[in-house]
């Protein structure tokens, strides 16, 4: 049986996929923690790299850390969803909200606020109450890491099936970038979650889980 692993993204840990175990088989499925972990690129490539023939469900920064490692790890992968991932960070041509500057700045200033604020735009605030838990200067060096990331060196050189999950009310990652590694990515599928802002797991469940079933 194929390992089904969960990634997740920036300001939380993995149990942002508890909402989805009670719901699913998770006889093989893992969600791997790296929250507070400096390390967490060596870290996620060794423990996908620990398992063949993977199903990845990796979710906006959690995504971008795929990316970045896919050399290391492409041969370990059946098929790869990114959800809310964005094409890129850098340069002035991205299609995201995030300001990291004034992020790290204000998670300086005052953190707990700065993460209300992330979550709240999110539109996920139920989040808020685990990201004040984590380690601020470990969220501030995570940005850090984002403001660096760009996807279109890397995504040419994937080529297993991959889907896009993108919500269409997004205000973290924009529709535009789900659109953007569409096209960017061979093979991949696009799939727009209309009533959904930044995590289509949370917010359109039915949905997701109608999706993740097809896939697996």
């Amino acid at each position: 049986m194929n390992k089904i692993i969960f990634i997740h993204g920036w300001a939380c840990d993995a149990s942002v996929f508890d909402i989805l175990l009670p719901k699913i088989d998770t006889s093989n499925v893992c969600c791997i923690n790296y929250a507070n972990n400096y390390d967490f690129e060596s870290q996620l490539v060794k423990e996908i790299q620990a398992h063949k023939n993977s199903h990845i469900f990796a979710w906006s920064m959690g995504g971008m850390i795929v990316l970045n490692n896919w050399q290391q790890i492409k041969s370990h992968i059946k098929t790869l969803n990114l959800i809310s991932v964005p094409d890129k960070f850098c340069g002035k041509h991205n299609h995201t909200t995030m300001r990291l500057e004034q992020m790290i700045t204000s998670l300086t200033n005052n953190p707990k606020k700065e993460l209300k604020r992330f979550w709240l735009n999110a539109g996920v605030k139920r989040l808020y109450s685990s990201a004040i838990k984590l380690d601020f200067d470990w969220l501030k060096h995570s940005l850090i890491y984002l403001s660096q990331f760009d996807a279109y060196p890397m995504v040419k050189n994937i080529a297993v099936p991959t889907n896009i999950l993108q919500g269409q009310m997004d205000n973290i990652c924009l529709p535009q970038a789900g659109k953007a590694l569409h096209q960017l990515i061979p093979q991949s599928k696009l799939n727009i979650f209309q009533n959904s802002k930044h995590a289509p797991f949370i917010d359109t469940e039915e949905e997701f889980l109608r999706f993740y079933t097809n896939i697996i």
